[in-house]
């Protein structure tokens, strides 16, 4: 047309027409150059006339925009014809969008073909109540966890059939159309959940598999094609000119047609009152015909339901299968990775089972695989648009009405400024920073878009993917021949997915056994019982005597062999080591009622009558720590402490300072030894056993007896490993040496009670007043049978597990952090200039001040992550079999974590090996509670340590005042540093005394 016309124009007035033309053209440009200034617009490409920007995008407009991006910044301006659009080209600029102004930019433009196709009534156009009605039963009824877990045997039934389809063809030597098969799965597993039907593969027709394929291509065509008048709609006329209205309808009587006639079907065969999603889950159709409208009256309109199931199939095929076809394309381009991958399968789930659903959580590895997948090939290379129908004001530029938001994912993963050489593909970026999701929590990386119009469907989308994957690479290696010589095309195909331009053919190698019917030997070898892989163990002895000095650095090097999951033959013990946070979440939260008891040994046995809390379960366990929660523990008892602790701190600096005053280098293991010991002595029965006003005899005595009794707990008794050599553990004298050791106990905690029975507290000695100590308080406890109060041996054991427990590892905590800082004097330095900043020289640091330290609290976290008070956690056991990652575990297995090897694993941590405090300010929110298994100095779940509160302050205000009031040096340190060699038992105590230098930082009263 616009040819016709032209020359007929030049036909009459060639010149004429010239000058009016060329006068536009400068009436325009001239106009829209002032516009934007005018408008205070973001920078951005100056438009032309009439069609703006829409002619510079070529064939692939993501690349372009993210050109342009490098040369306007992140958030820039663009006509799209007759339309204002922005783009947000970084994670900041998505947020402001999709999270700090979501409610300016909530809506969505519609397009010519979306109006015709789905009548409007797309969740990809509505808004408002409609939208907040549609997306609230996809969340609440469609994608719950329940229904999502109700299709897993029809899933797992589809990628079985895909995988045997592909052996199928591997063994008659065919190369495999992996971009086919993924499609035809893909599609299967949506069509089942929507309606019960499948159109692809065995089973289905061939021509309606045709026409569904065509038709599914038609709508994803349609969607993302370029049609003028979206952008200049006046020119509406060349559009139905183009016959594109007349494509669309014909398509949309089609689909009309397709869905009518499925809906039709399941009101003539609905489900039965039984099949609820329990027993036969309902497909989706049935369930949305049983929601109602939007205002509670009546049910989902057909229009409604069919905008739904458009949404889904158009949504749920094409991104899934693109996803998985780029990961696997990116895999054979790097072997190395997928062979990581393999690994990672082969160590958790093995090769003796398929991996299931359930397995995927163990798979951190797969799982980064994926997110660095989203990144660089995310689902589309933009997020449907958003536009605001108000003005709006960005970054302190002006957006009029009607404003559309492009957010180039695409450009935002291929970001410099926000990863490290992000062309390249490495999971092991997911590795070092694991908290990043694609959840919508973090605005680098938003496959599934975030807020108000964030994807529902990511959770089925999210487990269908990584099942899939895992699946596939569980089963095969995967080649492509001549692969140097030809490498894979890697090139996009544009469009509201990025499909690779060229379907990805690969070469399939079966790597699992085909058995039907062969059955393993009942034989009591490690393979037969399928158990984890581990070292051989030698006969009677196991694997005790490979263990060496420091069996917690064995095992640390053992775990990088045969993975997190490791069976060691410890004597007739079979033991499992659990080496990675994942592992750890397994024994103690998944599977924690089964791996809730304690093994005993012979040292706790004598020397606490079975009484202890590390070793009672049950009831019994329930009520001491019922106790300990809620009576001894709290934070009102807790803070009544408060001045007996300043005191003790007070009088240790000043015993500190009057040794520096001396110019004496002093023995700073024995001050936090002792200022521990007096500190849990005054809770437990209000007496002192270290320094002045004590008896020294007294002390020597009951420093020799709690480092006994530290000492027999950690030692290596043989007949704990091999109950049968138990002659041999008495003819050591083990069992008499144990008894003395427990009769001298006895008789020290029997006398501390007889003090108590004979002098209790007043009756106004109330928390308030002056606290009860804790004996006082057991004193009052009645039994787990509510009758009675506690007896003598249990109050006995609470006392014993309190005294090793609470005096050892708080001091050696201390001892550490020091040492570390002694090592670290730039972090030395930052911990003070905190403490001057936030608390003064003018003043003591208090324990109120505490939550206003984070770089403090972030050192006594990097300390707990590389010196854990103890290089495991007390052992777990079952008393009953269990299956761990597909491994089977016999009754009585012992579970060892090993939060040593954790702190260390670089899999977790970056530089595990370096002490910086810095990863907990930039990871605040990793705390020592148990929430967080990556870190778990005083574990977690039923097992935790009840006196971690008071430890925590304890350890906090000791180390503050410590900084606060000195500078702390070691002479001659570079000639001489600091020896950091461990001492192994229950605890991990440094090997050799830290001997110091203190110089007083505050004025001279403040040490009174």
């Amino acid at each position: 047309m616009f040819q016709i016309v032209q020359q007929e124009t030049l036909g009459e007035n060639v010149g004429l027409f010239l000058v009016i033309m060329f006068s536009i053209f400068l009436v325009a440009t001239l106009h829209t150059r002032f516009s934007r200034k005018s408008r205070c617009l973001p920078p951005g490409p100056w438009p032309w006339p009439i069609v703006g920007n829409l002619l510079m995008l070529g064939e692939h407009p993501h690349v372009t925009l993210t050109r342009w991006a490098e040369k306007y910044g992140p958030l820039m301006h663009l006509q799209l014809g007759s339309i204002n659009t922005v783009v947000a080209s970084s994670p900041t600029m998505a947020k402001e969008f999709l999270k700090t102004q979501d409610h300016v930019f909530q809506y969505r433009p519609s397009s010519f073909a979306f109006k015709i196709l789905t009548k409007n009534l797309s969740m990809g156009v509505i808004s408002g109540h409609a939208l907040q009605h549609i997306r609230k039963i996809c969340t609440n009824e469609l994608f719950t966890f329940k229904r999502i877990q109700s299709f897993q045997p029809m899933r797992t039934k589809e990628i079985r059939e895909t995988i045997k389809d592909i052996y199928k063809e591997t063994n008659e030597g065919k190369a495999v159309d992996l971009t086919l098969k993924l499609s035809s799965m893909s599609t299967n597993h949506m069509t089942q959940m929507l309606f019960r039907k499948r159109y692809c593969g065995i089973g289905s027709d061939n021509e309606k598999t045709q026409w569904f394929k065509e038709t599914i291509d038609a709508i994803h065509y349609w969607y993302g094609a370029f049609i003028i008048s979206d952008y200049i709609p006046y020119l509406k006329w060349v559009t139905k000119l183009q016959g594109i209205d007349t494509s669309l309808q014909a398509l949309r009587n089609q689909i009309s047609n397709f869905v009518t006639k499925i809906m039709d079907e399941h009101r003539t065969t609905p489900s039965t009152p039984n099949s609820n999603i329990e027993d036969v889950p309902k497909d989706f159709v049935d369930v949305l015909f049983t929601m109602p409208q939007e205002d509670g009256i009546g049910h989902l309109t057909d229009d409604t339901i069919q905008g739904v199931i458009m949404d889904m199939l158009t949504a749920g095929i094409d991104t899934s299968t693109v996803t998985l076809e780029w990961v696997m394309a990116e895999l054979l381009q790097h072997p190395d990775i997928m062979k990581c991958a393999q690994a990672e399968l082969d160590n958790i789930v093995g090769t003796n089972r398929l991996v299931e659903e359930s397995d995927i959580q163990n798979l951190p590895y797969l799982q980064a695989i994926l997110k660095e997948n989203y990144r660089i090939h995310p689902l589309g290379p933009f997020l449907i648009p958003h536009c605001s129908i108000e003005p709006s004001q960005v970054q302190g530029y002006n957006l009029p009405p009607n404003t559309r938001v492009l957010v180039n994912t695409w450009a935002m993963g291929r970001d410099p400024n926000t990863w490290e050489k992000p062309l390249q593909f490495d999971p092991n970026r997911f590795m070092q920073h694991h908290d990043i999701d694609v959840h919508g929590q973090h605005f680098e990386l938003l496959p599934f878009g975030t807020g108000k119009r964030a994807c529902p469907g990511r959770p089925l989308a999210v487990i269908f993917v990584q099942i899939v994957l895992a699946r596939l690479l569980q089963s095969f290696d995967w080649s492509i021949p001549n692969m140097e010589q030809e490498p894979i095309d890697m090139s996009e195909t544009f469009g509201l997915s990025l499909k690779k331009a060229k379907s990805l053919c690969v070469v399939a190698h079966p790597r699992l056994v085909c058995s039907k019917s062969k059955k393993l030997k009942n034989n009591k070898g490690k393979k037969s019982r399928c158990l984890p892989p581990g070292p051989w163990p030698w006969p009677i002895m196991g694997n005790l005597l490979m263990l060496g000095e420091h069996p917690h650095v064995t095992l640390t090097r053992w775990a990088e062999k045969y993975g997190p999951l490791m069976h060691l033959q410890l004597g007739s013990i079979n033991t499992v080591v659990a080496s990675s946070p994942t592992m750890a979440k397994e024994f103690l939260k998944t599977q924690d009622h089964v791996f809730q008891y304690r093994p005993s040994s012979l040292a706790f046995k004598i020397l606490t009558k079975n009484s202890s809390m590390g070793v009672i379960s049950g009831p019994a366990l329930q009520h001491i720590r019922k106790i300990c929660t809620n009576e001894l523990f709290t934070f009102k008892r807790i803070q009544s402490f408060q001045p007996m602790r300043i005191k003790e701190i007070r009088e240790t600096i000043k015993d500190i300072y009057e040794e520096a005053n001396e110019g004496k280098m002093m023995d700073l293991t024995f001050k936090l030894a002792s200022i521990s010991t007096n500190h849990m002595t005054q809770m437990l029965f209000r007496k002192r056993y270290c320094g002045t006003r004590s008896d020294n005899n007294k002390t020597q005595w009951f420093k020799e007896t709690i480092d006994a009794i530290q000492y027999w707990y950690g030692i290596f008794i043989i007949s704990d490993y091999i109950p049968y050599l138990r002659w041999v553990t008495k003819l050591q004298g083990i069992d008499t040496t144990l008894q003395a050791l427990q009769n001298q106990i006895s008789n020290f905690v029997t006398k501390i009670m007889d003090e108590h029975r004979t002098t209790p507290p007043t009756p106004n000695s109330n928390i308030e007043d002056v606290p009860k100590d804790f004996v006082d308080v057991l004193f009052t406890m009645p039994q787990e049978d509510g009758i009675g109060h506690l007896t003598d041996d249990t109050i006995q054991g609470v006392i014993m597990d309190m005294l090793t427990r609470g005096t050892d590892t708080s001091a050696m905590t201390l001892e550490w952090v020091m040492a570390e800082l002694l090592q670290h004097p730039n972090i030395m330095k930052c911990a003070q200039a905190e403490l001057d900043n936030i608390v003064g020289t003018n003043k003591l640091v208090e324990e109120s001040d505490l939550q206003n330290l984070p770089y403090l609290q972030a050192i006594l976290k990097e300390n707990f992550r590389i010196h854990p008070p103890g290089p495991f956690l007390i052992p777990h056991c079952s008393i009953e079999p269990s299956q761990v990652q597909g491994y089977n575990l016999p009754p009585n297995t012992r579970v060892l974590v090993n939060i040593w090897a954790m702190g260390r694993d670089p899999n977790t941590w970056e530089m595990p090996l370096e002490f910086d405090p810095n990863r907990f300010m930039q990871h605040h929110d990793i705390d020592v509670h148990g929430r967080h298994f990556e870190l778990l100095p005083f574990g977690t779940g039923k097992r935790t340590c009840p006196g971690r509160p008071l430890a925590l302050r304890f350890v906090q205000i000791v180390l503050a005042r410590l900084l606060q009031s000195f500078d702390w040096s070691i002479p001659n340190m570079e000639q001489e540093p600091i020896d950091m060699s461990e001492t192994f038992g229950l605890t991990l105590r440094k090997t050799k005394s830290l001997c110091v230098v203190a110089h007083p930082r505050l004025q001279a009263h403040f040490y009174d």
